[in-house]
């Protein structure tokens, strides 16, 4: 807990010295209309009051579960707010930060190499999940296997002890023995929930933390009254909901009152901090540089990785795939859920393939293509076999899933001569299903293939597994983003 307190305090010093580096460095022209520096200030003054009190008590209200009954963490309405807090914290990576991330690494204000090249904020929140993802699972992991040593070496000395007591206690020692066995493994599993829930609120205040001094710095420096007045009003809002999530997290993870307070008085203080710093480099600052452009762009996509994989794995699966939600059918129906993902997607790329007509286009988005489609097979051919369906069943999904793509291509060739991929109708169909079938991958994989497996008792318990394991998503993830630059 200390050491990753020290970590939250460099990261924090880290965001706070890098807009020094931004100063009078714009090669865009900044937009001057609607400015109103006094009246700004005013915003700034009201925004700066109200998200402190938001955020204070947001990240409070669960706390009262230690003397209100009703807030208590087995309570269905500590459930309901949980759920709702994680949807905001959802909404707030995928609706408020991304596309932030992707507006700011795609302005014209920066060189069309690299940053108009490759995709940089998908790669950047994609890197940040990953590592979200093994920080949570190695951490989780050690803290177990420390837990169940501790737990074995006082089992072995409550054992030596009554061996000490001779032959005459041997037949009271032994039931004590079950007794005993049967209370450590209760304590064992008490504790390792105990210690996955401190892991979830230490990387979720991080990715908070993150995103928190960004925007208090971006409310700070806004010159604008008009764009201050919604904007203030929003993070109030944002921030209580936000903080009512960490609070819950921080509630179950029953840390010491010092602990307790620290990091809700750290909460509470990163946005109104970025502000003080905001209003101190406003003279200076300009938003639209590349620099500036290319440090918001990354933290937001880096904190856009964290949020959402928090949201999806630690809080919203987490207690929607608990036993008090649900009991059995997992497997099946998230291999059901993969395909239909992977489905929409392969017939739109085989739409788009199918009616391409520039064949230095098409060279390597086949090849990329092939590539793709074999390993995102052999991902769907996994879950599959682990849901055991019939032999009718994997038939139909194995011949579907190998279909659809080529399907799509038919179809392409097929309306080729009338399509027109730039017209308004292609455009939005083609992106509203790119964004469903994105959606849906991301979360099967961060959930139902990642976290799953990365979380078992089998991955916990093996180290060469695990690395192993690293080592062969960061070579998926590392193929896949090699073949970004064609497909």
């Amino acid at each position: 807990m200390a050491k990753f307190q020290q970590l939250l305090i460099t990261l924090f010093c880290i965001l706070f010295l890098l807009p020094s580096s931004v100063f009078g460095e714009c090669t865009c022209d900044a937009e001057d209309e609607g400015e109103d520096k006094p009246e700004a200030l005013k915003y700034k003054i009201v925004g700066f009051v109200s998200i402190l009190l938001a955020s204070a008590l947001g990240v409070c209200i669960p706390l009262l579960g230690r003397t209100v009954p009703a807030l208590r963490p087995e309570k269905d309405i500590f459930f309901l707010i949980k759920a709702f807090a994680a949807g905001v914290i959802l909404s707030t990576g995928f609706i408020h930060v991304l596309p932030d991330a992707f507006e700011n690494l795609t302005s014209p204000c920066l060189s069309e190499s690299p940053w108009q090249d490759f995709p940089f904020t998908g790669f950047v929140a994609m890197m940040s999940a990953i590592g979200t993802l093994m920080v949570d699972a190695i951490a989780t992991s050690y803290y177990k296997n420390s837990q169940s040593d501790k737990v074995q070496q006082e089992s072995g000395d409550a054992e030596k002890e009554g061996e000490q007591e001779g032959p005459l206690h041997v037949d009271t020692h032994t039931t004590h023995g079950h007794s005993h066995g049967s209370a450590t493994m209760l304590l064992n599993s008490a504790s390792s929930d105990l210690m996955r829930h401190r892991v979830i609120t230490q990387v979720l205040e991080l990715g908070i933390v993150v995103h928190s001094v960004i925007i208090g710095i971006a409310v700070g420096t806004s010159m604008n009254p008009e764009t201050l007045k919604p904007l203030v009003a929003a993070l109030t809002f944002h921030q209580f909901f936000e903080g009512m999530g960490l609070g819950g997290c921080i509630t179950q993870a029953k840390f010491k009152s010092k602990a307790v307070a620290i990091m809700s008085l750290f909460f509470s203080l990163t946005t109104p901090v970025g502000i003080i710093i905001g209003l101190a480099i406003s003279n200076v600052y300009s938003e639209s540089s590349p620099t500036a452009l290319i440090v918001q762009g990354v933290f937001d996509s880096a904190s856009a990785g964290i949020l959402i994989y928090m949201a999806l794995v630690d809080l919203l699966a987490a207690d929607f795939m608990s036993e008090r939600m649900q009991n059995n059918g997992r497997l099946q129906i998230g291999a059901n859920v993969l395909e239909l993902g992977i489905v929409v997607h392969s017939v739109i790329i085989g739409i788009a393939v199918g009616t391409s007509m520039n064949p230095e286009t098409l060279k390597p988005l086949v090849a990329a293509l092939t590539f793709h489609q074999f390993f995102e097979g052999m991902g769907l051919g996994g879950c599959i076999t682990q849901a055991k369906f019939k032999s009718k069943a994997v038939a139909i999904m194995s011949l579907f899933f190998s279909l659809t793509t080529p399907v799509g291509i038919i179809i392409g060739l097929a309306i080729s001569n009338v399509y027109s991929e730039s017209s308004p109708t292609a455009l939005i169909v083609q992106g509203v299903f790119d964004s469903a079938s994105a959606g849906i991958l991301i979360y099967m994989a961060l959930v139902d293939l990642l976290a799953a497996d990365f979380m078992s008792e089998r991955m916990q318990n093996n180290g060469r597994l695990q690395i192993g394991a690293n080592v062969a998503l960061l070579l998926g993830t590392g193929l896949m983003t090699f073949l970004a630059k064609w497909a």
